[in-house]
């Protein structure tokens, strides 16, 4: 506190002369300190006041966190509980689709027996009917006979050519196709039902053309006729919902230049009447078969090669859609190019994979193709085979996949795919997506989705393949019905019995002491793709 001289050092010399006269000097400095005093005290009144208005704001940002902590607490649980709630719809969702899928297949499973039973009772029925028809033809030979035994015997020629009396062009094509399905040997038809309907096509083209009439009558002429129509007929002749005769479809094909039937459609049409005709000649129907010496020319010597795929092509397939994020892992779109790559197996075998058809066998898990309970086979009776999987297949998921359609009790690994086409192929869909597909790439007609068997064998085979393996095991692998009928290397049955063989190595020897098992796995790990699909397929 600053003293009496000092408080009054700033005043003027009339002023201190005016406080001097009337205030001694105890009564000046205790003015002072009573001044002071209550400057200090309002000093102290402020300072507190700060400190409360600092005390207070200091609350009141705490409480604005905390406030804005419980919001988000609060927006956090409500967005988990929506959450929780969309999964637990979802889960029923699912569970009641599994429940339907359980009750559709329970209610497949009673239709496809009905089925059995009525395709029984029509088998049973056709088997009647053929059994009466051929009493009624005998019957109606028999009475033929009689009368033709009463008339004058004079020879019958027919107009034209003079041939002999034959059957009309329908009378004989039932047992024409009655014996092309006969069963041989193998237990196989002669023609798969898909030829049978599209044989039946070409008889209906044949008599609409040339109309019904004696077998002998048709010449050569009204064949080179017929080539010529089907050459003009439009390729969606008889597959639209309305019929049309062959003068419509010619007539409106003409006007919009629609794309026309191939050559090598018309030499399956060819074919067909060719075999038919044979079939009249050897009952003595006809003198010769009209439809045989005709051009086809790219159906046969210079017809399209089927080529493997090179490196880019795959580099394209795999960088398509059918591999892209939002592709189902489940589906034969993303799995059947990737089984054909690693195995070289056929696309109607890898749509017709089902889950017990992967299993292991000596530790190596595999395909197992077989013939079905629905009647399908595999191509040939070498096409009946174990196939080891390729370790990469496994690594991308492929196991899990079949496990999950195990476990929802499904038909085929596939279940996406379903019959179609003449021959009920589980691939006829599919392999209309992989052209559309391989169009969009912009691929030529030298491959399709066969060149990944064919890209398969070339490299397994090759010299830069990871091990070298013997020709009769890649055969075996790929299903070649020569494989069947080659026996083993003497050096092989010679290693394996312990016979001595100069040119043997220890190598062969080991080779030869293994399973069979065990050596077609050395082939499906011979192969390596040309380009690296660990960072692609299912790894996106």
């Amino acid at each position: 506190m600053p003293t009496l001289e000092e408080f009054y050092a700033g005043f003027p010399k009339e002023l201190q002369a005016v406080i001097d006269a009337t205030m001694t000097p105890e009564q000046n400095q205790r003015l002072i300190d009573d001044y002071f005093e209550k400057e200090y005290l309002k000093l102290d009144l402020a300072l507190e006041k700060a400190n409360r208005r600092k005390l207070i704001g200091e609350q009141i940002r705490t409480l604005a966190e905390i406030a804005q902590d419980q919001l988000y607490i609060r927006t956090f649980l409500e967005d988990a509980t929506r959450r929780l709630a969309d999964m637990n719809a979802r889960e029923a969702r699912l569970f009641a689709e599994l429940q339907s899928l359980r009750n559709g297949k329970a209610q497949t499973d009673r239709a496809r027996d009905d089925l059995e039973v009525m395709r029984a009772q029509a088998e049973q029925a056709r088997s009647e009917m053929d059994s009466r028809l051929d009493k009624v033809t005998a019957i109606a030979a028999h009475l033929s006979s009689i009368v033709t035994a009463a008339q004058p015997q004079s020879p019958v020629h027919l107009p034209g050519n003079g041939a002999p009396s034959s059957p009309l062009f329908t009378e004989e094509v039932t047992a024409f196709l009655r014996e092309k399905q006969r069963h041989v040997k193998s237990g196989k038809p002669i023609w798969k039902p898909g030829y049978v309907a599209q044989a039946q096509v070409t008889f209906r083209l044949w008599v609409e053309f040339a109309g019904d009439r004696p077998t002998a009558t048709y010449t050569r002429k009204d064949a080179a006729d017929f080539r010529l129509m089907l050459l003009e007929l439009p390729s969606w002749h008889g597959k639209l919902g309305k019929p049309a005769t062959i003068a419509e479809s010619i007539a409106l094909a003409n006007q919009t230049a629609a794309e026309r039937v191939s050559m090598k459609t018309a030499k399956r049409h060819f074919s067909a009447l060719s075999q038919y005709w044979q079939h009249l000649l050897a009952a003595g129907h006809v003198k010769e078969n009209i439809f045989r010496g005709h051009s086809f020319p790219g159906t046969s010597g210079d017809q399209t090669k089927i080529m493997d795929f090179s490196a880019e092509q795959l580099e394209a397939i795999f960088r398509s859609q059918w591999f892209s994020k939002s592709m189902y892992r489940d589906r034969a779109e993303y799995w059947a190019p990737l089984i054909a790559l690693y195995s070289g197996m056929r696309m109607e075998e890898i749509c017709r994979l089902r889950p017990q058809d992967f299993v292991e066998k000596s530790g190596v898990l595999c395909f197992v193709l077989r013939e079905h309970p629905d009647g399908w086979t595999p191509k040939t009776e070498a096409g009946e085979r174990v196939v080891p999987c390729h370790p990469f297949l496994v690594e991308l998921g492929l196991l899990k996949h079949i496990e999950s359609q195990r476990l929802l009790r499904v038909d085929r690994i596939f279940p996406n795919l379903r019959p179609g086409g003449p021959d009920l192929r589980l691939g006829h869909k599919f392999s209309s997506n992989f052209s559309a597909l391989k169009k969009g790439l912009g691929f030529p007609d030298t491959v399709n989705f066969h060149s990944f068997r064919h890209t398969f064998r070339t490299l397994v085979g090759s010299p830069q393949s990871r091990e070298p393996v013997d020709e009769l095991w890649i055969d075996r692998v790929m299903g070649h019905e020569e494989a069947k009928k080659r026996k083993l290397p003497k050096r092989w049955v010679d290693a394996v019995l312990g016979e001595k063989d100069p040119d043997a190595s220890e190598g062969l020897r080991r080779y030869t002491k293994r399973t069979s098992v065990e050596c077609l796995d050395d082939v499906i790990r011979a192969f390596v793709p040309p380009i690296d699909l660990s960072v692609r397929p299912g790894r996106c």
